[in-house]
């Protein structure tokens, strides 16, 4: 940056002139986008923070599992199992953010049947109802005999438009288990 001494006897203050080089232009520059990421991401950070920050009691705030209903509890191989929950928060999109649930669910593995099977749930309302069913059929053929275990599981990420007027920063939450849940299928 080319600096100019002040006039005057004695003084050795210099004045900057208003124009930048282009170091200092890109410095600048970038160090905007920096800010307006950390302006994206200080409010994730601050919602994750006070989801895990343990409580008082030396416990987890989050521990509390959301009840996770199937019925049938025990069915057989070409059963379909009704699994419903009511969802902690609300999901779906919501300004710049997009919180979305999900259920997995694994048994014992064999060729020739389904042992897994994931699928997204439907968005809805904090306190609503969500059901879905697991349809052998659908997914592919019959269940394995055996025990299932499923957990169902909340992500949250940002959207970033098609021309971002800020810098848009790829940034997702870690998953959170918001409920677990199991049946058994006779063989």
């Amino acid at each position: 940056m080319p600096l100019r001494p002040r006039a005057g006897p004695g003084r050795r203050a210099l004045h900057a002139r208003v124009d930048w080089p282009p170091m200092r232009r890109g410095l600048l520059i970038v160090s905007s986008a920096l800010l307006g990421i950390l302006a994206l991401v200080a409010p994730i950070a601050a919602a994750v923070a006070g989801a895990t920050n343990p409580s008082p009691a030396g416990h987890a705030a989050d521990t509390a599992l959301t009840p996770v209903h199937v019925r049938p509890a025990t069915g057989g191989p070409r059963s379909a199992f009704a699994v419903s929950l009511r969802i902690p928060t609300t999901t779906g999109t919501s300004g710049q953010y997009r919180r979305t649930d999900s259920l997995t669910v694994t048994g014992p593995r064999r060729t020739g049947c389904v042992w897994r099977a994931a699928m997204g749930l439907p968005a809805g309302a904090a306190g609503s109802t969500v059901r879905v069913r697991l349809v052998p059929g659908r997914l592919g053929g019959h269940w394995c005999a055996g025990r299932f275990q499923g957990v169902v599981t909340e992500s949250q990420s940002v959207i970033c438009g098609p021309n971002p007027a800020r810098a848009c920063p790829l940034v997702m939450i870690a998953s959170q288990t918001i409920g677990r849940f199991r049946f058994r299928v006779r063989g």
